[in-house]
């Protein structure tokens, strides 16, 4: 009895040590962005230098400015 015991726990381990490789893999993969060399250079220009922002981007501010100053339920 005490032989199946453990080796029911032996294979409740492998499969819980598993899961939980696979689950950490699976974060790894959906939160990084792997991005090309020139996908890159495109990114970090537009975050050291960034374009204007253009009509539509300033009414999107302008329209959450006016829905954040509205007092809640007004």
């Amino acid at each position: 009895m005490a032989r199946r015991a453990a080796s029911i726990a032996a294979v409740s381990g492998f499969v819980t040590s598993n899961a939980l490789e696979a689950a950490a893999r699976a974060i790894r993969e959906h939160e990084r962005i792997v991005l090309s060399d020139r996908d890159w250079e495109l990114f970090f220009d537009a975050l050291v230098d960034p374009p204007e922002p253009n009509a539509a981007l300033r009414e999107a501010f302008a329209a959450r400015e006016r829905l954040i100053a509205k007092p809640l339920g007004a």
